[in-house]
C-alpha cells in the first residue's frame, strides 16, 4: 500500500510506517473539516489478526546495513515463535503488577458460604514472596456498605439519644431505652441462627437500623406511662405494675402485626396475581428473606424486653438514684431549704 492520494482536506503520510507494525491500529493520514482535523486510522482485518501464517506472512520494512534503502521481507524472515499463555494486558494498582481472577457463584449455592470457602483456600495458598492474595470485587463492596450501615446505626442512636434526653429530661432512661435497643440484636442473631439465613450485610443491617425504631417506639409507650404515673404520686413498683397491665395491649399489637405483615415475605411467599397462583421461593425470596426474618426475631425478642427487661432496669436505676441520695446526704448533709415568703394573709394573722 502506498501513500493515499493528498487532496485539500487531507495531509498525505507513509503507509505503512517503518517503525509500526502493519497489524497494529495506525494512524496513516488525517481529514480537515473546517476547524475539525480527523485521524484516518488503518489496521488489519480480525480474520487476519487470528490466523498465525497470515500474521507471519506480513511483510515489514528492514534496511540492510551496507544500504540506506529499506525492502519489504516476511515478518518469519527475520522472527521466531512459539505459542503460550499470557496475560492480555498488564494492569497496576498502586504501582503494583496485579493479575486478576474473576468468578460468579453457581445457581443454588450461598454466596456467603462461597466466600467462606474461597477465604479459607486463599488463606492456606503458598505464595512467593513478593506476591499477595486479596479478596476483592464483591467483597470490598460488602466492607464499604458494612461501614457505611455501621455509621448509620450509631448516628441513628445519636439522634434517637438527642430526643429522648431531651423529652425525659434525663440521662437513665434514654440510656434503658437504648440498651433495650441493642440487647434486640440477640433476637436478630437467633433467629437467623436458628433458620439457618446467611447474614446479608445490606438487607439484616437495614433490617437492624429499621428495628431500633419500633423497639424505641415501645419501650417510649411504657416508660412514658410510667413518669405520668408517678406524677400523680404513684410508687415505682405500682406505677412499673400499673404501666404493664395497661401498655401490654399497645405494645402487644404493634409487634403481632409487624411480625405477620412480614411473615409471608419471611417463608419466601409470592403472590403471582397475574397467573393467580402464590409461589415460595426465587430470588426476591433470597434478597429480602434475611431482612424480613432478622426483623421479626429481633422484635420478638425486643417486645419481651420491653415488658419485662426494661421495667426492670428501671426499678434498679431508680433504686441506685435513691441510694446516691442518700449518701450525699449522709456526706454533705441536708441541703439548705430556701425560706419561703410569708404570705400577706399570714402577717394579718
Amino acid at each position: 500500500m502506498g501513500a493515499p492520494p493528498s487532496g485539500s482536506g487531507r495531509a498525505p503520510a507513509r503507509w505503512p510506517p517503518p517503525s509500526a507494525p502493519p497489524w497494529r491500529c495506525t494512524k496513516a493520514s488525517s481529514l480537515r473539516d473546517g476547524e475539525d482535523e480527523y485521524d484516518i486510522k488503518v489496521e488489519l482485518a480480525p480474520r487476519f489478526n487470528e490466523d498465525l501464517q497470515s500474521i507471519l506472512a506480513m511483510r515489514i520494512a528492514r534496511r540492510i546495513p551496507t544500504s540506506p534503502d529499506t525492502f519489504p521481507v516476511p515478518l518469519s524472515a527475520v522472527a521466531s515463535y512459539e505459542l503460550a499463555g499470557g496475560s492480555g494486558s498488564i494492569r497496576h494498582i498502586d504501582q503494583d503488577l496485579v493479575v486478576t481472577i474473576t468468578g460468579d457463584v453457581a445457581g443454588g449455592f450461598n454466596e456467603n458460604a462461597v466466600r467462606g470457602e474461597v477465604i479459607k483456600h486463599i488463606e492456606k495458598a503458598y505464595m512467593p514472596e513478593g506476591y499477595r492474595l486479596r479478596l476483592g470485587g464483591v467483597n470490598d463492596e460488602q466492607k464499604k456498605t458494612q461501614e457505611f450501615l455501621g455509621n448509620a446505626f450509631m448516628i441513628c442512636l445519636f439522634l434517637i439519644a438527642l430526643v429522648l434526653v431531651s423529652q425525659f429530661n434525663s440521662y437513665s432512661k434514654p440510656f434503658i431505652i437504648l440498651f433495650s435497643v441493642v440487647l434486640s440484636m440477640v433476637g436478630v442473631l437467633w433467629g437467623l441462627v436458628t433458620t439457618g439465613t446467611s447474614f446479608g450485610i445490606v438487607m439484616t443491617g437495614i433490617s437492624v437500623i429499621s428495628l431500633g425504631g419500633v423497639v424505641v417506639n415501645n419501650a417510649i409507650v411504657l416508660l412514658a406511662y410510667v413518669e405520668k404515673l408517678r406524677a400523680r404520686g404513684l410508687s415505682v413498683y405500682d406505677a412499673l405494675v400499673e404501666a404493664g397491665l395497661v401498655r401490654f395491649r399497645p405494645v402487644m399489637l404493634t409487634a403481632v402485626t409487624t411480625i405477620l405483615s412480614l411473615l409471608p415475605m419471611g417463608i419466601g411467599m409470592t403472590v403471582d396475581f397475574a397467573g393467580a397462583r402464590i409461589l415460595f421461593g426465587g430470588p426476591s425470596a433470597e434478597w429480602w428473606g434475611p431482612m424480613a426474618t432478622a426483623v421479626i426475631f429481633g422484635l420478638a425478642f425486643a417486645t419481651i424486653l420491653t415488658l419485662v427487661v426494661v421495667p426492670t432496669f428501671y426499678s434498679v436505676i431508680d433504686d441506685i438514684a435513691r441510694v446516691w441520695e442518700r449518701a450525699k446526704v449522709r456526706v454533705f448533709g441536708e441541703p439548705d431549704e430556701v425560706p419561703r415568703p410569708v404570705s400577706a394573709s399570714a402577717d394579718a394573722e
